[in-house]
């Protein structure tokens, strides 16, 4: 593109320049910024464009035309002014990932859309708020083992020596010392007490009775009958109530009817008697 000057320049004896001439070579000098001053005028294209006055670091945001569209290659790289803020249709579709997050970031859980977890993730007993888990979240068929539930025996008592109750055949009930037990039940679930002793008849013809007792209140009984005397019989008695998330206390007691000795319940190391509480 040539150029015009708009007025005379230069020595008239060395490629003298007046208005309409066309500057060459010999006009410029190689420091631009100088020829600008020296001019102090107006350079036209000679195409018929406005006038430009140009200097380093003087354009500004609009000297642009709103229609310049610049080519992204003419930007240079890097982040972008704190000013300049960027909207979900200036971030292409599916680009984003796990490194663009910054790891304080927090994001709130109203912005993460519902419905199963992806494959991938996984959910440890820290990600389950206590107490939510009902029946409906364990499936059909999960076939839980019975090792994996906890609550199967509350409670045990036992005693490793001799009890003996008074001479009597009146049937007065005696608390056996020691088999005494306290269970929490579960709502829901059975309790079952069970109780076990080898009693032992001192007259013949007795008949001997093996009790589970809440305080005063009988639960369950089992009764033996004796041919002769001083035998050795074992007796079991069960006793099941429905759990109502509460501590109870349980204990075993016997008697002896219809002969003429007492009875005694027989224990040892090797076999203890005792009464045990479990939720089943």
């Amino acid at each position: 593109m040539c150029a015009t000057i708009s007025r005379t320049y230069g020595p008239a004896t060395a490629n003298p320049v007046s208005t309409g001439s066309t500057i060459i070579a010999a006009h410029v000098n190689t420091d631009l910024d100088t020829v600008y001053t020296e001019f102090n005028g107006s350079i036209a294209g000679s195409s018929g464009g406005a006038a430009v006055n140009i200097q380093q670091g003087t354009i500004s945001n609009a000297d642009l035309h709103a229609n310049a569209a610049i080519a992204l290659t003419k930007l240079a790289n890097g982040a972008l002014p704190a000013g300049v803020t960027v909207a979900s249709a200036n971030i292409t579709n599916d680009t984003i990932v796990d490194a663009d997050i910054n790891s304080a970031a927090a994001i709130t859980l109203t912005k993460l859309a519902n419905g199963a977890l992806p494959a991938g993730v996984t959910v440890a007993s820290a990600n389950i708020t206590n107490d939510t888990i009902v029946n409906a979240d364990i499936n059909s068929a999960a076939a839980i083992v019975q090792s994996k539930i906890v609550t199967s025996l509350q409670n045990i008592a036992q005693i490793t020596a001799n009890v003996t109750a008074p001479a009597s055949n009146t049937g007065t009930v005696v608390d056996i010392t020691g088999l005494e037990a306290t269970g929490t039940s579960i709502t829901g679930r059975t309790t079952r007490i069970t109780g076990f002793c080898r009693l032992y008849n001192q007259g013949a013809g007795d008949v001997l009775t093996l009790y589970i007792y809440e305080g005063v209140t009988l639960l369950a009984k089992t009764s033996i009958n004796t041919g002769g005397a001083n035998q050795v019989l074992g007796a079991v008695v069960i006793a099941m109530v429905n759990g109502d998330n509460a501590a109870h206390t349980y204990k075993l007691a016997m008697s002896t009817a219809g002969g003429v000795g007492g009875i005694n319940c027989e224990a040892a190391a090797t076999y203890p008697s005792f009464i045990s509480i479990e939720t089943i």
